[in-house]
């Protein structure tokens, strides 16, 4: 298996529907998209430097493997570090972001994917757009944005929720905390888009959900990709999310549902509306016209 040298990058605030739109390209034949774990962002200041001559050296090798080993979330991708380690001596990656495919490699093929291309996605890549531009300057960015009243009612629900998992998010339970967050996360984003002259596809969370067929069709013209039907799928083979994410991630063993867009009018009174409003919608403007 060769990967093709142009990755793609889900890039979403937390809670705007990442997962869903993860598993729904994870569906598509051609792309690999493993659950989030964020270790290629984690680790390049670590290992930015790696040359040619670093795959020949086992301490250098070591002292990746041994980062790779304690990145969180990794764990839940059941990964053979020996493998890995053999994986670095045989193929002697160049580059820094050579040696982070090797590792989405053995995933791939420890998983049986015979994907062509791969996808990431880790809501922390929002705050770190710069950095995966320079690993992958050839990568594609998809922006995946969601109405923040409906995030941040979300985050709130959750900040509630007590789940038994170590990798259970965390948020504030103001909600004018969190949507000041939201906007100078997304604030931020727009920025680096400009800045680094990236043209990201952006995605609405409300689009995918009520119109998904012609919402991932335009998704994969971006990508260079034919639409598949099984992306509609995706709730079919939802195996490889893990089970420790799956406790606050509603319905993605299920068809998609519309119920909810809106759902902050459940949640939130009208005095919070506004002020989240008014916080929010100027950079939620500019997101839906950055391009």
């Amino acid at each position: 298996m060769i990967f093709r040298k142009d990755p793609i990058f889900i890039i979403a605030y937390a809670r705007s529907g990442s997962t869903l739109l993860r598993l729904m390209v994870n569906s598509h034949s051609k792309i690999m998209v493993p659950p989030e774990c964020g270790f290629i962002q984690w680790l390049y200041q670590s290992f930015s430097d790696w040359t040619a001559s670093d795959a020949g050296d086992p301490r250098k090798a070591d002292k990746y493997i041994e980062a790779l080993s304690r990145s969180r979330k990794i764990d839940t991708w059941h990964l053979n570090f020996d493998a890995i380690r053999a994986l670095i001596q045989e193929k002697k990656p160049t580059s820094y972001a050579e040696l982070t495919e090797l590792v989405l490699y053995h995933y791939a093929r420890l998983h049986n994917y015979t994907a062509e291309r791969w996808c990431d996605k880790n809501n922390y890549y929002i705050d770190h757009i710069p950095t995966l531009h320079k690993i992958y300057p050839s990568a594609r960015f998809v922006y995946l944005i969601r109405d923040p009243l409906d995030v941040v009612s979300s985050q709130i629900y959750l900040a509630a929720k007590q789940f038994d998992s170590p990798y259970k998010p965390k948020f504030s339970s103001d909600n004018e905390e969190l949507a000041r967050k939201w906007a100078d996360s997304n604030s931020k984003a727009i920025q680096d888009f400009i800045d680094l002259n990236i043209e990201p596809l952006v995605v609405k969370y409300s689009s995918l959900v009520t119109e998904s067929e012609a919402t991932l069709t335009t998704l994969c013209r971006f990508l260079g990709e034919a639409f598949e039907s099984g992306m509609l799928d995706y709730y079919q083979s939802t195996g490889n999310e893990p089970p420790s994410f799956k406790a606050w991630k509603h319905g993605i063993d299920k068809p998609i549902y519309k119920s909810s867009i809106g759902k902050h009018l459940e949640a939130l009174d009208q005095h919070s509306i506004e002020r989240i409003k008014k916080i929010t919608y100027p950079t939620l403007e500019k997101a839906l016209n950055i391009c």
